[in-house]
């Protein structure tokens, strides 16, 4: 709040730009992180830690579609290498897999 005091002239200046930052305080913020918390206390901290990986991926995704931004070729590369890799680890894994991994389990 002191900052908003100090510097928020142009915030307050009309309705529209507080309505904006309202919106933006509210909705992606607010909304956004709640559904995030949300989230996280139902999957494994490891898979939470690789699907915050599509975050830049969406982000770079929607400049190129919403704003027009120009994505080089090494940043496509990377979104499908992202992408790739969240479709590697949450697939489940194959049955042979399953009986290595329990009798690994099992010996330690």
């Amino acid at each position: 709040m002191p900052v908003l005091i100090a510097t928020g002239g142009p915030f307050l200046a009309s309705w529209t730009n507080a309505a904006v930052g309202i919106y933006m305080a509210a909705v992606p913020m607010f909304l956004g992180y709640l559904s995030f918390g949300f989230g996280l206390a139902r999957v494994q901290a490891s898979m939470a830690t690789v699907i915050t990986l599509l975050e830049p991926v969406v982000a770079a995704v929607l400049a190129v579609l919403i704003v027009g931004e120009r994505l080089p070729n090494l940043g496509w590369i990377g979104v499908v290498l992202v992408v790739g890799c969240l479709v590697i680890i949450t697939m489940p894994m194959s049955l042979g897999g399953r009986f290595r991994a329990k009798a690994q389990f099992e010996q330690s």
